[in-house]
């Protein structure tokens, strides 16, 4: 049974990287992922079951379709299916729930999917330069949208996003990355209006 699980893992293991790896991300790619992962491990501490938001981590991008609307459903089904008889039914629903998250549908109650959230989030509160840099990569796996359009949607998300009172939803994140977030999107849809006019 050991070795069963072991080839399991890795056999899981690859079929993310192959999803990670495909060329037309730019920024959804194993690096975000990685990013994540970094984060995770500052905060794992905090959380209530840090192996269901590690795994969430490690699912939420895991489908990535540009012009799809249902890449974080796809995603959670897929780890449905590959955890599916290796985990209990609990562990497969909060981590279904954790990865939906993701999607904004509304505010994350749970400190797990407050974190889940703001470490998804994470870039928007990096120094100007490579918030924009990381923007670019985002443009570049929509090659085929003009940029109008292209930034049309991105000023309704950013406008969304500086709505709330906080950018994270966490204390950790929010002392630390909160204001430099909100200048960056500040900054951001200031451009984007401008571009727009």
């Amino acid at each position: 049974m050991p070795d069963r699980m072991v080839r399991s893992a890795e056999d899981v293991y690859r079929e993310l990287e192959g999803h990670y790896s495909h060329p037309h991300r730019h920024y959804h790619d194993l690096r975000h992922i990685l990013a994540c992962l970094r984060h995770f491990d500052t905060i794992s501490d905090q959380l209530t079951w840090p192996d269901a938001v590690e795994m969430a981590l490690w699912f939420h991008d895991v489908i990535w379709e540009p012009d799809a609307d249902d890449n974080e459903r796809r995603s959670a089904e897929l780890f449905l299916g590959c955890a599916e008889g290796d985990a209990d039914t609990n562990f497969l629903e909060v981590v279904h729930n954790l990865v939906m998250m993701t999607v904004h549908p509304s505010e994350p109650q749970s400190v797990d999917e407050q974190f889940t959230v703001d470490i998804d989030l994470a870039s928007f509160g990096l120094p100007w330069e490579e918030f924009i840099r990381l923007g670019e990569l985002v443009r570049n796996e929509f090659p085929h949208v003009s940029d109008r359009d292209f930034d049309s949607d991105q000023l309704r998300i950013f406008e969304m996003l500086a709505s709330r009172p906080y950018f994270y939803f966490t204390e950790f994140f929010r002392s630390r990355y909160d204001a430099t977030a909100q200048s960056n999107l500040r900054r951001r849809i200031t451009q984007l209006r401008r571009g727009n006019a």
